[in-house]
């Protein structure tokens, strides 16, 4: 038997995920790497990385380059639009992604963990202004006393 408490002041307590919380939208993702993924049935693809600017959170993105005839031509379709709101006119690799910045949609997935949400390559764009396109929290309006409802008859 092991008495935890000699090991953990207090005991064993709740732990407390004190990681950013980003909420689902579009976020600047600035290119990290590549990693190839093969498939169990026997195809692959390629797993871009990204990490979401201003944070220590990656996200990546995953196209499938060996398997389904559709399936890869869904991942050239949404390649090539990741590069075009890179700004890369002939990609043909992906280390040409080095030090750019595109912006797209993010998610949570059935985990809670963010992904993204590229929507067949619809929803890369260019990467926005900091500031620009991040709503501003909405604040309930308030009357103030002296408005009044202006049902008062003249």
């Amino acid at each position: 038997m092991a008495d935890l408490s000699k090991h953990f002041e207090g005991g064993i307590k709740e732990p407390t995920d004190d990681r950013p919380q980003l909420e689902e939208g579009r976020y600047n993702l600035i290119y990290s790497h590549t990693e190839h993924k093969p498939y169990q049935n026997g195809g692959s693809g390629l797993k871009l990385h990204f990490k979401v600017e201003d944070t220590n959170i990656t996200v990546g993105a995953l196209f499938t380059v060996e398997g389904s005839e559709k399936a890869k031509q869904v991942a050239e379709k949404s390649l090539y639009l990741l590069a075009k709101a890179a700004g890369i006119d002939n990609f043909s690799d992906t280390d040409l992604l080095a030090g750019r910045t595109v912006s797209c949609d993010l998610k949570r997935n059935d985990n809670g963990y963010l992904e993204i949400n590229d929507n067949y390559g619809s929803n890369w764009e260019e990467a926005i202004l900091p500031g620009v396109g991040k709503e501003e929290p909405k604040v309930a309006e308030t009357k103030t006393e002296t408005e009044g409802d202006n049902t008062a008859a003249w």
